[in-house]
């Protein structure tokens, strides 16, 4: 299981691409095209991707000009039975159920009950890190925002029965691996203690304030915190693997709740998105003060990252922000084996959309890049070299899973089958992988299957003679790096490993 660090499709590179044909595109000067029939392109794109990515099923829902635009579903929530993706399909949120207790939060801080910048022993009394100046500062905000510099330890808490209250209990053996404040350390054991915070100052469970101040109020009728919530719902997603067959059963991390636990539909979490995109404004009722909306989603921690002096990004309360030329956007993904989200936000043009898949990829941020580019942008070009990454990444993670959990020859069977196998960066990780676990023949044959794709890559060369020197077969490992040095002359390791390695012979 893993939940995943905020990412913006922002950071995708986007090449020039010519306009699909699917689409008349109108010479105009602002080349634009109705809400709905932006829709409907939007939404052939994200059906075609999802078939060229092996996803199962995506549900969505999009807030445009300030008001639902779109809730529902393409492909399946069971690929076994056939049964499509709607409106009410239930998917696991992960991460993204962060921007929730940041908002819990919030209603407690509008209620005078909680000080954003209080330590938080003044509610929770037992709160015990290793740390004592850091047990006597954290604050809500610090907790919420990632700058605690605990250590991330969520092998503690993955698939493990361990309770809420022995996670808590454990903090106190925990090491800090960045200064207090200094750097963004992502962190869920601190959502956490965000998260029990708010029992101690409401004296009700982390699940009832949620029921109570955000599902009911926002009418989410169908949507749960809990694994037996996601378990007994009718119209659940199946998760998969990157095959998009294989089924992955669902997990129960309820010792996780206020971090990832929030499973949802399309038609509810557009409720949701409609509340963010209006800044706190639902149904023309104020759900959540401004004050308050404008301080979990604008630049309040000391961690921010200027890109240039009209770009910065950074992470608020829930949400990883970027601003751009005066433009805010706000978005955050989540993910649990099989199950991935993403939110994206730009509130001052009354934009959002909330995508939710059953498999893990970047499918989700790749749409949100597309979403922006036909909805704000009217632009309707296809970017077929981002698309062509994302069905890559997708392929080799179907390689690495036979490779991990049903045999070399099955793998190699898969990888022969494929026509573009553009892998050097994630086939050289894997066999480093593979070294580090002392796999040495499957390292090996991973290494010589990226230099045998890769004959100008000097890169592959140089792991290739790693590998053959870690086996002790010092010919070959010499044969190898020679071949990396000729491909970069700059190549210092190449040279150094050459000189090792005739030293060993001649000693021999």
């Amino acid at each position: 299981m893993r939940f995943e660090i905020v990412f913006f499709y922002l950071l995708l590179i986007t090449y020039g691409c010519s306009p699909s044909k699917n689409i008349v595109v109108h010479e105009t000067k602002e080349n634009k095209l109705g809400a709905h029939e932006k829709l409907n392109y939007f939404l052939k794109i994200a059906d075609s991707l999802r078939i060229k990515a092996n996803v199962p099923g995506v549900g969505i829902a999009i807030v445009h000009d300030h008001e639902i635009l779109y809730t529902g579903g393409l492909g399946y929530r069971n690929i076994k039975k056939k049964l499509p993706v709607t409106k009410n399909t239930l998917f696991a949120i992960g991460s993204t159920t962060k921007a929730f207790t940041g908002v819990l939060a919030a209603k407690l801080v509008e209620k005078d009950l909680l000080e954003w910048d209080e330590p938080i022993i003044n509610h929770f009394k037992d709160l015990k890190l290793k740390e004592d100046y850091i047990t006597k500062s954290l604050t809500i905000e610090d907790a919420l925002t990632h700058i605690s510099g605990l250590g991330r330890y969520d092998h503690i808490w993955k698939g493990s029965k361990i309770t809420k209250d022995q996670i808590l209990d454990t903090l106190k053996y925990l090491d800090f691996h960045n200064s207090f404040r200094q750097k963004k350390n992502y962190n869920n054991l601190m959502y956490l203690i965000a998260g029990a915070t708010t029992e101690h100052i409401s004296n009700k469970t982390w699940d009832t304030q949620l029921k109570e101040n955000i599902f009911e109020p926002l009418q989410m009728k169908n949507s749960f915190s809990d694994y037996n919530g996601f378990i007994n719902y009718n119209e659940k997603s199946i998760g998969y693997k990157a095959d998009g067959t294989t089924s992955i059963p669902h997990l129960d991390i309820d010792n996780m709740g206020p971090a990832g636990s929030i499973s949802s539909t399309p038609i509810d979490i557009a409720n949701w998105l409609k509340m963010l995109v209006n800044k706190g404004i639902f149904n023309q009722l104020q759900f959540l003060h401004s004050r308050e909306y404008n301080f979990i989603t604008n630049p309040n921690t000391r961690i921010t990252n200027y890109i240039n002096p009209t770009t910065f990004e950074y992470y608020a309360i829930g949400f990883g922000g970027r601003i751009e030329d005066g433009i805010q956007m706000l978005a955050h993904d989540g993910g649990i084996d099989g199950q991935n989200a993403y939110t994206f936000l730009i509130p001052s043009k009354g934009f959002g959309i909330f995508i939710m898949t059953n498999q893990i990829s970047q499918y989700k941020n790749l749409l949100a890049f597309y979403a922006d580019n036909i909805f704000i942008k009217n632009n309707y070009a296809r970017d077929f070299k981002q698309e062509e990454v994302l069905v890559a990444n997708v392929q080799f993670s179907v390689f690495e899973g036979l490779l991990a959990t049903k045999s070399k020859t099955e793998a190699l069977t898969y990888y022969y089958q494929l026509k573009n196998r553009k892998f050097e960066d994630q086939m050289n990780a894997l066999g480093y992988y593979y070294l580090r676990e002392n796999k040495l023949d499957t390292a090996l044959m991973l290494l010589e299957l990226n230099a045998e794709e890769n004959p100008a890559s000097f890169n592959a060369f140089d792991s290739l003679g790693e590998a053959f020197f870690l086996k002790k077969q010092y010919a070959q490992a010499y044969k190898h790096y020679r071949k990396s040095l000729e491909l970069n002359k700059d190549n210092g390791n190449a040279r150094a490993m050459i000189l090792k390695i005739s030293k060993l012979i001649n000693e021999n």
